[in-house]
């Protein structure tokens, strides 16, 4: 599958910025949103208004942007995680001087382009990796009350 248009997401706890780019890298449409859910919604429409086929590239799909990314493979979209440090890599090698989120998700777009070997997202692997953390949670509160209550015995003692 040749993908038409890239899109990079540069994801923060309120604010996703995306940038959409040919497969020369050239940007063709940018969009801010904010996390709620309201606007996800639209950023999924949003992405499927481009020219397709399509891939989502985003900078840290497991984290702020988990919901994003389940709801774009809920719509059928492809999705792909972008490492930090390729972001960061990638920011030093473009053209434009400091931070910033737009030109963040410019990078993480053609880092996606660059890297074709990038892991691709799939429902089942979020889930996953939600069940891991959830039982690596449980056992940490397990042993946090064992050894409180180690500690009170000992202490009556």
């Amino acid at each position: 599958m040749d993908v038409v248009t890239t899109i990079g997401v540069d994801a923060h706890s309120q604010v996703h910025v995306a940038a959409a780019v040919d497969p020369q890298g050239r940007v063709i449409a940018e969009r801010t949103i904010t996390a709620s859910t309201q606007q996800l919604g639209e950023f999924v429409e949003w992405v499927q208004s481009l020219p397709g086929p399509r891939q989502v590239a985003i900078e840290g799909a497991k984290g702020y942007d988990r919901t994003l990314t389940q709801q774009l493979l809920a719509a059928g979209e492809a999705v792909v995680d972008v490492a930090t440090g390729l972001t960061a890599e990638g920011r030093r090698r473009s053209r434009r001087p400091g931070k910033d989120d737009e030109g963040d998700a410019v990078v993480i777009a053609r880092v996606a382009l660059r890297e074709p070997d990038l892991p691709q997202m799939n429902a089942a692997h979020l889930d996953a990796d939600l069940q891991l953390l959830v039982g690596a949670r449980d056992q940490l509160v397990d042993d946090q009350a064992r050894v409180r209550n180690r500690l009170h015995a000992l202490l009556l003692a």
